[in-house]
């Protein structure tokens, strides 16, 4: 497992639970073993780690491996507390399976994740549900890597292979943003500041660069992701390169998500210079916002209340920790938005090092 996203779930106050193909635990956090009254068990096998009071575990596991869907349910169980003492709690239990496509009609189960949320704290609950959705949004970027690499592996066509290692590379960059993502998510709901760093590079060639990954993985026939209208002699700046990455990687593909279907809509990035501030906007030919509920877009698990949105699966939080990105970084982050015309987000960030682009 990549590194960042084993250290948030080894963070974790609730627990996590990963089992393989084969049936073999693979991963777990130390808060399964509390709750659960477990140890030891990563490298066994399901079945015989749920028995006797754990046996209402098994088969929810066995039916999401052979129905390939996710179930929910709940348990109240006791938990010792930091004294080892008995205290009473209930516990969300979500199983998801880990498909190996998931644009196969009957994709195959590779795996099941088992998460337990103390349903009596909220942060803990949105922050597995947060998980969940980052579990299920990586099946994707993990199916064309794997896809990718097998198939380099097994033909001798060296332009197969370039092109492979192309599209190996640029998703490992999205599942890097995605789990850095869910780092910052719970560096902010612990009361901690985002770690900021401070490395000259060349913003033109990252924003270029974005474009490219982004039509890269585009899946809408309808979306055209125009080339980057950058009005500003200065391309070297100061800043968190990754950060800002991030912030409009995420921009982008709202973008990209909220176009409708029925015709064809262009995403245009549009770089300015406003004084000490370098103003990034993603312009977009979507379905737009409502007026009213335009000044809640930046609040955390907000998520607009009309039909045409409620078809798009999220919990309301990229633009969350967009906000608190971009204002970590010195900066601003706002919108302009025409119900059914489209919509306007653009952010701020200082040039930093006046110098630097000069």
């Amino acid at each position: 497992m990549i590194p960042l996203l084993r250290s948030s779930i080894q963070n974790m106050r609730s627990g996590f639970l990963l089992i393989n193909s084969r049936g073999i635990i693979e991963e777990v956090n130390p808060a399964v073993g509390q709750i659960l009254d477990i140890a030891n068990v990563q490298g066994e096998h399901f079945e015989s780690v749920f028995t006797t009071k754990l046996e209402f575990l098994k088969r929810p596991v066995d039916r999401v491996f052979s129905r390939g869907a996710s179930e929910s349910s709940e348990i109240e169980i006791d938990v010792p507390d930091e004294e080892m003492r008995p205290v009473h709690k209930k516990y969300r239990i979500q199983l998801d399976p880990v498909l190996a496509s998931s644009s196969d009609p009957k994709p195959e189960v590779t795996g099941v994740v088992l998460l337990l949320t103390d349903v009596s704290s909220p942060d803990e609950q949105k922050l597995a549900e947060f998980l969940s959705v980052i579990f299920s949004d990586l099946r994707t970027p993990l199916a064309v890597i794997s896809g990718y690499a097998e198939m380099a592996a097994t033909l001798d066509d060296i332009e197969f292979k370039n092109e492979a290692l192309e599209m190996i590379l640029l998703n490992g960059r999205l599942m890097k943003r995605m789990i850095s993502g869910c780092l910052d998510f719970y560096c902010i709901l612990a009361g901690k500041s985002l770690a900021i760093g401070e490395q000259p590079f060349n913003l033109r060639e990252l924003f270029s660069g974005l474009i490219s990954d982004i039509r890269a993985i585009s899946t809408s026939r309808s979306v055209v992701f125009d080339d980057l209208d950058y009005r500003t002699d200065r391309e070297e700046i100061v800043s968190d390169r990754e950060r800002i990455a991030s912030i409009c990687g995420n921009i982008l593909i709202n973008a990209m998500k909220y176009s409708p279907e029925e015709k064809e809509n262009h995403v245009r990035l549009v770089v300015t210079e406003e004084e000490d501030f370098l103003r990034i906007a993603v312009a977009d030919q979507g379905i737009g916002i409502p007026k009213d509920q335009q000044e809640k877009m930046f609040k955390p698990y907000f998520q607009v209340q009309t039909p045409e949105h409620s078809k798009i699966r999220g919990l309301g939080l990229g633009l969350y920790l967009s906000r608190c990105t971009v204002e970590a970084l010195g900066g601003t982050i706002g919108l302009e938005s025409e119900w059914k015309r489209g919509s306007t987000f653009y952010f701020t960030i200082p040039i930093g090092n006046k110098n630097a682009g000069s």
